[in-house]
């Protein structure tokens, strides 16, 4: 029998199933960790366990999410990308580059559209860091809308004042010259 441990936790690794959606969180833990040396790997893998992130939900992931739990971004997509390849799955290969931003496009309401390797169109929800960021967006172009709008009223009003200016000095400027005028 082969184990492994993490921490104090002994996982049997002889009964990881070869179907990641039957995965329990100590085994999420043991794969996650088994994808690096460094310390961080260990720390995410502390994390899978905390969070109880089984195998259902680690398919379920995006790199937006996995991010938005702490893990670094290259790192949430290796974890999906073997996870991909661990199952076989092509569609999570797919989703995980679409959660990255390699294949997205437009910008759009509370969904956006966002195109596949494959041609094919797929429309996904936002995850709350992308509809937080879409909302802020908005507010931002209301305001640059708005903000423009003042200027051009401002430079409107500026003309205008030009102008009467203008005729103001243009009036004065006529009485001079018939004042000399009479004078000679």
């Amino acid at each position: 029998m082969k184990s492994s441990q993490l921490g104090r936790l002994r996982i049997n690794t002889s009964s990881i199933s070869s179907n990641v959606s039957e995965w329990t969180s100590e085994q999420v833990a043991y794969f996650v960790r088994s994808l690096g040396k460094s310390i961080r790997w260990t720390e995410y893998a502390k994390q899978c366990l905390e969070i109880d992130i089984d195998g259902a939900t680690l398919q379920d992931a995006t790199v937006d999410i996995l991010v938005e739990l702490g893990f670094n971004e290259m790192d949430a997509a290796k974890i999906l990308e073997s996870i991909a390849s661990a199952d076989g799955s092509e569609a999570m290969a797919r989703r995980s580059l679409i959660s990255r931003g390699k294949l997205r496009q437009g910008v759009g309401g509370p969904l956006q559209e966002r195109r596949i390797n494959n041609g094919e169109n797929t429309v996904l929800p936002l995850t709350a860091k992308e509809r937080s960021q879409m909302e802020k967006y908005g507010l931002y172009c209301a305001l640059m809308d708005e903000s423009e709008k003042q200027v051009v009223t401002a430079i409107e009003n500026l003309n205008l004042q030009k102008e009467a200016a203008k005729q103001k000095s243009r009036s004065h400027f006529d009485k001079l010259i018939n004042t000399i005028a009479r004078e000679r």
